[in-house]
């Protein structure tokens, strides 16, 4: 495994796990499966205090200003803070996006954004969009090489890495189940 330093795989939760678990909103993307040898990485600043880390994936167009080079499709957000725009370079490729972290130093409402120390990550997803997932692949310091770090993922070079991950992942939470 050469680029992908941490692996994170979000999914809408049945219906009925979701009930038992004490939430209903179809809308959200809980992490259930990670890979994240080093523990780095930005995703673990939005877990909860139980222990859940999830994000809800909002329409950009209501939320982010942008300029009209540089327009995401949606977000992925906790419903306080972003993680990051999805952006689609390829309308034939909806399944594959990049995006990474808010680099400013201050959030809007004035707050020191926490996610300050990872901004230079490059994100790369791969969205299973039928059965509502999304799979977020962190490669550390990677923004310089977005890019080609998203061509890389178009052209099929990580598809080893990322099976190899999806092998290695485990539980990221132990949600209750019927």
């Amino acid at each position: 495994m050469n680029h992908i330093t941490a692996y994170f795989r979000f999914e809408v939760l049945a219906e009925e796990i979701r009930t038992m678990n004490g939430f209903k909103s179809p809308n959200r993307l809980d992490c259930t499966l990670t890979y994240n040898p080093t523990g780095h990485g930005l995703l673990p600043l939005f877990q909860r205090k139980n222990g859940m880390l999830f994000f809800y994936l909002i329409p950009a167009k209501e939320i982010v200003k942008a300029s009209s080079k540089r327009q995401a499709t949606y977000l992925l957000g906790d419903g306080k803070q972003n993680l990051t725009s999805l952006y689609f370079e390829y309308p034939k490729l909806s399944h594959l996006a990049y995006g990474y972290c808010n680099g400013k130093e201050r959030l809007s409402d004035g707050q020191p954004n926490p996610a300050m120390p990872y901004r230079h990550d490059a994100l790369l997803m791969v969205c299973n969009w039928p059965q509502q997932v999304i799979e977020i692949l962190v490669v550390k310091n990677g923004k310089p090489l977005i890019e080609k770090l998203y061509n890389l993922l178009i052209e099929g070079e990580f598809k080893e890495e990322v099976r190899q991950l999806r092998k290695l992942s485990r539980p990221y939470y132990l949600y209750k189940m019927p």
